[in-house]
């Protein structure tokens, strides 16, 4: 399928952009929200295509290059590297369909590109590709509307900077079957990397699907990086039509990639088999369309083990979707220009820091701490902190010390990167967590009458010890404040003390004013 790039654009110039200011993920500056493609239907503007907004003037110039530095590998359709280290710059924006068409054209020599999701501690990458004579055009897929993506812009190397125009255009494919999926990893990479041997679980959901051409939903395969071992499917989904027919793991089935293993509907079809025959190729696919379905398909596979030193190998996973045109016993094509679900990230092979916490002491309070114990012999280290949401809090350089404290921390969770002598870069997480605030409860104490004496108990009923304030006064009401003692996660509380006022009649006989009337050896008083 060709696409239409439209010769119109929507200049707007973006003047002032301090470039320095951002060249991390955290410092990432927003470019806001893209125009909604165009439905798709009859007629030349029901194309699915969104109008094209240029981003004039911007500029990696003067940008220092993060340590580490962050970047993806096997880009689409050079399948290089992107470059590492380089001068970059970050952008987030909220896109309103699909797919993306970038362009970059300027200065730069040797654009990079790269698409994340994610938060900028746990960055998940969606696409990347290098351009070259400065400019690069290309096309990146299966975005959810709504989410919030970084763009990372470099040149081809730390000297490789210059002004550049950015175009990005927002489309929908009116042609394709598959218009919505997700992917949940557990756990996220780390600035784009994984430790080995780590196990990862993937769920890929369909949410929407489009019958182009009558095709039903029919396979969805993996495709894992050369570094992955051990996979393992999990789960399948049930037939979303409840007729006969599973979803199931099948290796080997004929499909456009030629033999694939993957996830495929084995299915019935009225007149040749009644009940699934262990051939989902024989069959038609899973007989619904439209929004909020929920096909998904779960997998585990660990990352390979590697010498220390070695790093960068492909941790890449493709999802390839298929309609029964493609792969079962429909006739008519209608899904093969489907776009690939693309997920990146690459091995880090230096041994991860061991990590520590101190948990806050109470809600609100900043007093955790962490502690990271670099694992690698080659000194000095540098250790870098960044808290959830990508914020660098703390850089130490060139310690001869293994080990690195941060302090006053509160409930979050923090990520610690280390870099030793020989260039080697780990990174570690971990959780501060705080103890919800326990809320002292008393007895209350019955009103009492004025001079009466009274006392407050210095430990609540639920273990809280603390004091009262201000003195306890037996003539007048009056509200007392409960301060928990030191080192108790616990609230202040109040309780109020009613005093009420005597009442003396003709006989010696005393009683307060709440108790009337009241009657004593025949007599009623009133008040």
């Amino acid at each position: 399928m060709k696409r239409i790039v439209l010769t119109f654009i929507l200049a707007i110039p973006l003047i002032g952009f301090s470039q320095v200011a951002n060249d991390d993920c955290s410092n990432a500056l927003s470019l806001g929200t893209l125009p909604s493609p165009a439905n798709c239907g009859n007629g030349p503007n029901n194309d699915g295509q969104g109008d094209p907004v240029t981003f004039a003037n911007l500029s990696n110039v003067g940008s220092t290059t993060e340590n580490p530095y962050t970047t993806l590998i096997n880009c689409q359709g050079s399948g290089q590297d992107m470059a590492s280290p380089a001068t970059d710059v970050w952008y987030s924006f909220v896109p309103t369909g699909m797919s993306l068409d970038i362009n970059i054209n300027g200065l730069i020599n040797e654009p990079n590109v790269a698409l994340w999701t994610g938060n900028c501690g746990t960055l998940i990458g969606a696409g990347c590709d290098i351009g070259n004579g400065g400019s690069l055009t290309t096309t990146i897929d299966q975005l959810n509307p709504g989410e919030t993506y970084y763009l990372q812009i470099s040149g081809g190397d730390s000297s490789d900077e210059g002004i550049f125009d950015l175009t990005l255009q927002n489309n929908v494919d009116c042609n394709a079957c598959l218009l919505s999926s997700t992917m949940t990893v557990d756990p996220l990479p780390v600035n784009g990397t994984y430790q080995p041997g780590t196990i990862v679980t993937f769920c890929f959901t369909v949410d929407e699907w489009n019958q182009t051409n009558t095709n039903w939903f029919q396979g969805v395969v993996p495709i894992m990086g050369s570094s992955w071992t051990n996979f393992t499917p999990i789960s399948s989904p049930q037939t979303c039509d409840s007729g006969p027919g599973i979803w199931d793991w099948f290796t080997g089935v004929t499909t456009p990639l030629g033999n694939s293993n993957g996830f495929f509907f084995d299915g019935a079809i009225a007149g040749f088999n009644t009940i699934p025959d262990g051939d989902p190729t024989n069959n038609f696919g899973d007989n619904c369309q439209g929004t909020g379905l929920n096909w998904e398909f779960c997998w585990q596979a660990t990352v390979e083990d590697c010498p220390p030193g070695q790093t960068g190998d492909d941790l890449s996973v493709n999802v390839e979707t298929f309609g029964d045109g493609e792969t079962g016993n429909w006739s008519d094509l209608g899904c093969n220009f489907d776009p690939v679900f693309l997920f990146s990230a690459s091995l880090a092979c230096c041994a991860a820091p061991t990590i520590s916490a101190v948990n806050a002491s109470c809600s609100g309070i900043s007093d955790g701490s962490a502690t990271a114990e670099a694992q690698t012999s080659a000194s000095p280290w540098d250790f870098e902190w960044v808290d959830d949401s990508g914020n660098v809090i703390s850089t130490t350089n060139n310690s001869n010390n293994s080990t690195n404290v941060i302090s006053n921390l509160p409930a979050g969770t923090y990520t610690v990167t280390v870099t030793d002598d020989n260039g080697c870069v780990s990174s570690s997480s971990i959780e501060i967590i705080e103890p919800p605030v326990i809320i002292p409860s008393f007895n209350q104490i019955a009103d009492v009458c004025n001079g009466d004496s009274f006392s407050l108990p210095n430990t609540s009923t639920n273990g809280i010890n603390g004091s009262w304030s201000p003195g306890i006064d037996n003539t007048q009401t009056t509200t007392y404040t409960f301060a928990p003692s030191a080192g108790q996660c616990a609230s202040i509380e109040t309780m109020t003390v009613v005093v009420n006022p005597e009442v003396t009649s003709t006989t010696d006989h005393t009683i307060c004013d709440d108790l009337l009337p009241y009657t004593w050896n025949g007599l009623t008083f009133a008040g």
